[in-house]
């Protein structure tokens, strides 16, 4: 479930506004949706071991039949950030 982070005063935010923002690193994700800020729970060890035994599989899969690689969801994140800091 996701819930406005406690921390943050109940407003609109800029996307220049959240960039800049200090937030916990307690290992919570933020994200500006709608111009309000949503932090979800980390995700728990029970997560972790499904996403590890997909992307084990997937990985298999795309190997066995040639058609690229398989790249994590943390690596497209970072990408995404990437692409997006630079149009600036």
């Amino acid at each position: 479930m996701t819930q406005l982070a406690p921390a943050l005063e109940k407003r609109l935010y800029t996307l220049d506004e959240f960039e800049n923002l200090d937030l916990p690193a307690e290992g919570s994700r933020y994200e500006l949706i709608d111009i309000e800020i949503v932090v979800s729970p980390p995700p728990g060890d029970e997560h972790g071991r499904i996403i590890n035994d997909l992307s084990y599989e997937l990985n298999v899969f795309v190997r066995a039949h040639k058609l690229g690689q398989n790249e994590s969801a943390s690596l497209r994140k970072v990408e995404a950030v990437k692409n997006r800091q630079a149009d600036r």
